[in-house]
C-alpha cells in the first residue's frame, strides 16, 4: 500500500473541508500528525429498485373505440400485468390500463343525452318574462308587450 506525506494528506484534508458549508479550515491547518498509517479501504454503496403498485379508476370520453371489458375474461391480479421495465432508480409513475376492466356507462351530469339542461330555462331555451313574471299580461289586462302574452322570453 502505498504511504503520502503529511502535506499531501494535509491538502486532501483542506480540500474536503473546503467543500463542506459548516466546516472550519483551521484544524486541518494546525493540526500535528503523529503517525500516518496506510490502510486498505473499502466503500460500498448499496442501491435498491422498488416498485409498487396500486389501481384507481379513471374515466374517459366514449368515442367508438374498443371497449376491452369483463367479456374478454377476467382481469389479472395487478402484479400479473406487464408493465415496461422504467429507468433504474429514477422517481418513475407510470399509468397502464387493468385489462378487461373498461365499462360504458351514461353520462351522469347530462344523462347520457349528451347536453345538461339549463337551469333557469329547464332545458326548453325559454325563460319566464321578467316583465309580466309569466302571466301574459300586465296591470289592467293588457298584453304583454314583451313577451306577446306567452309569458316566455
Amino acid at each position: 500500500i502505498p504511504s503520502i506525506s503529511e502535506d499531501v494528506a494535509r491538502e486532501a484534508l483542506k480540500e474536503y473541508v473546503n467543500n463542506k458549508c459548516c466546516y472550519s479550515s483551521t484544524p486541518a491547518k494546525e493540526m500535528v500528525f503523529s503517525e500516518l498509517t496506510p490502510l486498505n479501504t473499502y466503500r460500498y454503496r448499496l442501491e435498491t429498485f422498488t416498485e409498487s403498485r396500486s389501481t384507481d379508476w379513471a374515466q374517459e370520453p366514449y368515442t367508438g373505440q374498443i371497449v376491452d371489458g369483463p367479456a374478454f375474461g377476467p382481469s389479472p391480479p395487478i402484479w400479473y400485468i406487464e408493465v415496461p421495465v422504467p429507468p433504474m432508480f429514477q422517481d418513475t409513475v407510470k399509468k397502464v390500463p387493468v385489462p378487461h376492466t373498461a365499462l360504458v356507462q351514461g353520462c351522469t351530469n347530462c344523462s347520457a343525452l349528451g347536453k345538461i339542461a339549463c337551469s333557469k330555462c329547464t332545458a326548453t331555451g325559454r325563460i319566464q318574462c321578467w316583465v309580466c313574471n309569466g302571466r301574459g299580461f300586465t296591470i289592467g289586462d293588457q298584453r304583454c308587450s314583451r313577451c306577446s302574452g306567452n309569458g316566455l322570453s
